[in-house]
């Protein structure tokens, strides 16, 4: 298996994935959950701490800290947290927590530990299986199917968080007048707002 030392070309993968994400609309769901999440309504915490460890630790594999904060330090494993809590139907929940235990169990079978024990070659390893498991052999088993959900919310909360608008992308929250056509270094970053033109 190789490491995970391709953390910068991940990087700017994630980055052009959360433009595309961000170029449409939110769906009712995600308007839910932040109209939830920002008003303090939540109702809390569905995740036992096996599973808020192992969605922490995928959080932190999927978009680690480099030059810029990663997810656990922009909070992505407790957002995604309340995001299960407050947005997910009862059946979506029971699914998705059944999901994480597949997950857990799997990383038990194939690398014989359990998450809070699991190395950092242990998880890079692990990630690197998720990753052939799910987008190269495709397969949509429980497992592939929750890992897959848990990097699109990782790569969700991460770039509405304010750590992901304003230090990973560029946040104005008013630009300035239409530049059609600039070249990305004179930009510096990918905007976080959508441009209104």
């Amino acid at each position: 298996m190789h490491s995970l030392d391709h953390s910068q070309s991940r990087r700017t993968l994630l980055k052009q994935i959360a433009l595309v994400i961000g170029a449409t609309a939110l769906s009712a769901n995600a308007d839910a959950a932040l109209s939830s999440l920002l008003s303090g309504q939540s109702t809390g915490s569905i995740l036992s701490p096996s599973q808020l460890a192992l969605v922490t630790k995928l959080a932190d594999l999927i978009i680690p800290t480099t030059d810029t904060p990663g997810a656990v330090q922009a909070g992505v494993p407790g957002c995604i947290d309340q995001l299960a809590a407050s947005v997910f139907s009862q059946t979506h929940q029971t699914s998705f927590l059944q999901g994480l235990d597949a997950l857990n169990q799997s990383l038990n079978s194939r690398f014989k530990v359990n998450i809070e024990a699991a190395s950092g070659a242990t998880l890079n390893d692990f990630i690197m299986w998720l990753e052939q498991h799910v987008y190269v052999d495709k397969q949509k088993d429980q497992v592939a199917t929750t890992y897959r959900e848990v990097k699109e919310l990782v790569v969700f909360a991460y770039y509405t968080s304010e750590i992901g608008a304003s230090k990973e992308l560029h946040y104005q929250a008013v630009p300035g007048k239409y530049q059609g056509c600039l070249p990305l270094e004179q930009v510096g970053k990918t905007w976080a707002t959508p441009n209104p033109y």
